[in-house]
């Protein structure tokens, strides 16, 4: 601010030397007393999601005029400014606010911000930097027994929750709420979650694994737990993955299926209950074009849209009409023209927009409407434009044509998803949800994606699964931070 001055006969009252003047014209604070050298901001942090950057700070307490905040693409920060400039890359003045949402940026991409405060004339403070990923959009989510993991947009995975035996894939035995990248993987093009392990399949046909190893389940030929990705012995031409709760099973090229890991029901489908470290082919089994491995099962669907199962079979899971366990692929009764199968306990297929579930009902996951178990399909009920569908351990979810889901089944943690903890016999709609394309039920936790690629999880947190940062359950989707 400039004083007024006021003249009296003739002689300016107060004026100073003409050189003097001058200067107090260009360099205000000189004269009145205003911030020339600004302390600068403290405890800048920065937080990312797949479509802005949010960064927040401390102010000083006096001395300042404002802040101002500078961008840089990569990992290098905007250098310190010289008089009368900024640093290149302007990108906003937020007078004495202390944060600042960065919506200009890119799925994938690294960015550098300085924050500096500013005084008078050019007077700037020491920048203070923070760099950031924006991570890309999730194409995939899977959730298991106490973590979920998300496929990205450029071949990364990103996985959070429970990592007592590595199953995070980022070096290390230490859970976050949060997701963290996958260490090394950059082309993965799907993505499978057991309950204490996890698979990538890789567009080389090959899979990579890790996590719990005891089972045999990360088909390297050892027992050992890895906390990083490690490849499955002799797979390359693999289309598809699936991990179950201690056993992985792949589809290859050629229509067969290769199972490794724990085989005491008879999952590997080999004829045998000897578990193994490598893969191993299941028998009499070939035109597969879907699997899934569950706790104890698996499943596959067959050209023309048929379903052969093995393994445990005690509620009538493998669909055979019988409680009898099996070590070889048996018939599912009357399925035909399915395109999705979705295995544990109990069994969903997808056909022409209904689902028909078998097995264990216990908490009316077969949503029909009643809790008696089946050993042979029933439609649930209402579903006749569904899109996807999902088996947890003891509920169900299907994305329905025009992005609605709905769950059924067990919700004593609020994995149905509906606001509630009230177990549900029929469907059910998940709370303030839309534009789903994709669902996972697991465990005790469902996982859902949106169209614009973020995120969604909901049920048991005990160790942070549901990705949102605390360890709350959550009976209403929360969204995954940072995708």
């Amino acid at each position: 601010m400039f004083r007024r001055l006021r003249a009296t006969g003739g002689i300016v009252k107060g004026a100073r030397p003409l050189g003097v003047t001058l200067v107090c014209g260009f360099l205000l604070a000189g004269c009145w007393g205003l911030p020339t050298n600004p302390p600068p901001v403290t405890g800048v942090q920065a937080s990312a999601t797949v479509t802005t950057v949010s960064l927040s700070w401390s102010n000083p307490s006096s001395n300042f005029w404002g802040v101002r905040v500078y961008r840089a693409v990569g990992s290098t920060a905007p250098p310190g400014p010289g008089f009368g400039q900024g640093p290149g890359n302007y990108l906003a003045d937020v007078g004495d606010r202390m944060s600042f949402t960065d919506t200009r940026v890119s799925a994938g991409t690294t960015y550098s911000y300085s924050v500096i405060t500013y005084g008078a004339d050019g007077y700037y403070s020491v920048p203070v930097a923070v760099t950031i990923t924006v991570q890309e959009s999730a194409t995939a989510i899977v959730g298991g027994g106490l973590h979920s993991c998300a496929g990205l947009a450029g071949g990364s995975v990103a996985c959070w929750g429970s990592n007592i035996y590595g199953q995070l894939g980022n070096g290390t035995t230490t859970g976050s709420a949060t997701a963290v990248a996958v260490s090394g993987l950059g082309n993965a093009i799907a993505v499978t979650v057991g309950y204490d392990h996890s698979c990538a399949l890789l567009p080389s046909g090959g899979i990579e694994c890790w996590g719990r190893g005891n089972d045999g389940q990360l088909g390297n030929g050892t027992t050992v737990n890895s906390s990083i990705p490690v490849p499955v012995s002799g797979i390359s031409s693999a289309v598809g993955v699936s991990a179950g709760d201690r056993h992985t099973c792949a589809l290859l090229a050629d229509g067969t299926i290769r199972c490794w890991g724990y085989n005491v029901y008879g999952q590997l489908g080999n004829g045998t209950t000897t578990s193994s470290s490598t893969p191993v082919p299941v028998s009499g089994l070939t035109g597969a074009v879907a699997l899934d491995a569950a706790v104890f099962d698996s499943c596959a669907l067959l050209t023309g849209g048929t379903a052969r199962c093995w393994g445990r079979n005690w509620f009538g899971q493998l669909g055979d009409g019988t409680n009898n366990n099996s070590t070889t692929p048996v018939n599912v009764v009357g399925v035909s023209g399915a395109t999705a199968i979705s295995t544990g306990p109990h069994t969903c297929v997808l056909t022409s927009g209904t689902v028909q579930c078998w097995g264990a009902n216990l908490f009316g996951q077969l949503g029909n409407g009643s809790t008696v178990d089946s050993s042979v399909p029933v439609n649930v009920t209402g579903i006749s434009t569904a899109t996807a569908v999902s088996v947890g351990d003891g509920h169900t979810c299907a994305v329905l044509t025009g992005g609605t889901l709905q769950c059924w089944g067990h919700n004593f943690s609020g994995q149905l998803g509906n606001g509630t903890t009230a177990n549900s016999w029929v469907p059910t709609t998940v709370t303030a949800l839309s534009g789903v394309t994709a669902v996972s039920a697991a465990a005790n936790h469902s996982c859902a994606l949106a169209s614009d690629g973020h995120a969604h999880c909901w049920g048991y947190n005990s160790s942070g699964q549901l990705g949102n940062g605390t360890t709350t359950n959550s009976p209403t989707p929360v969204p995954v931070s940072g995708l």
